[in-house]
């Protein structure tokens, strides 16, 4: 009885390190990379093939992980975990015809994306007819400082919220005209904050530009970001204006679905942030 919970507790550890392992090869897929071999997974992941095999085994039999050939993917399981999470978010629910009417009018890309750290996760595209512009794709990341999605959900975050997840690591250019110090960030988002939308101007990928606003749920709060992008050469004169405006409509018309007191919120958003 006396080393039952030494042993009790070293028998833990072990589990826990072992899922920790394990779950370290589903993270190692992504949208660019969805496909991986053995070879590839051992070399991301640093575990040896035969951890890898049996970790792969288990993941095959529940349908997280797919196999095709020599390479493996994400499962139907995978999926519907997905699915899940993105069912439990109310905006999620309502942004799909929306987007879809945007990007009939407009014919530009339009994209949902909500926040991860210092990272914007694209959780939903609606690609217009126009074949020059962003092919942007669900599951897709970006650096939050980058794009105007970004800049929208780091705006009305507290100074201290945007310092724990934006300046602790190093401000990446994409682009000649990428913003990369924090006195300029701070300045740009207040700048957010008085007009209701952010812009990005080529900042994300050169000839790219778009327009971003907020959505607001109930609580007060800018839950996800909604955007028009298209190449630079048409996001200019009227045509952007009716991006901006016909965006701004959307999300306002979105916040008061989620509950949101939208033109309160708007205009406490400098104070409050």
């Amino acid at each position: 009885m006396l080393t039952e919970g030494p042993l009790s507790s070293e028998s833990s550890n072990r589990g826990t390190a072992t899922l920790r392992r394990a779950l370290e090869v589903l993270d190692a897929f992504t949208s660019s990379r969805p496909r991986l071999t053995l070879a590839e997974l051992a070399t991301i992941t640093r575990q040896d093939k035969a951890t890898l095999l049996r970790h792969l085994d288990v993941f095959l039999a529940t349908r997280l992980v797919e196999r095709h050939g020599d390479a493996y993917s994400l499962g139907l399981g995978a999926f519907a975990l997905g699915a899940s999470y993105l069912a439990q978010h109310d905006v999620y629910a309502i942004s799909r015809a929306p987007m879809e009417e945007l990007a009939e009018h407009l014919g530009e890309t339009i994209s949902l994306a909500i926040r991860d750290g210092s990272e914007v996760v694209y959780v939903e595209v609606v690609h217009g007819q126009s074949e020059i512009g962003v092919q942007s794709s669900v599951g897709v990341r970006q650096p939050a400082h980058t794009s105007a999605l970004g800049k929208v959900l780091l705006a009305w975050l507290m100074p201290e919220e945007r310092e724990a997840s934006v300046y602790v690591h190093p401000m990446v250019r994409m682009t000649s005209h990428t913003i990369t110090s924090a006195g300029e960030l701070e300045a740009h988002l207040e700048e957010v904050r008085r007009n209701g939308y952010a812009m990005d101007n080529e900042e994300r990928a050169e000839g790219i530009r778009c327009v971003a606003t907020p959505i607001w749920d109930r609580t007060g709060r800018v839950t996800a970001a909604l955007s028009v992008s298209g190449a630079s050469f048409r996001m200019v004169g009227e045509h952007l204006e009716d991006s901006r405006e016909a965006c701004m409509a959307a999300t306002r018309l979105m916040s008061l679905r989620l509950g949101a007191n939208v033109d309160d919120l708007m205009r406490a958003g400098p104070a409050s942030a």
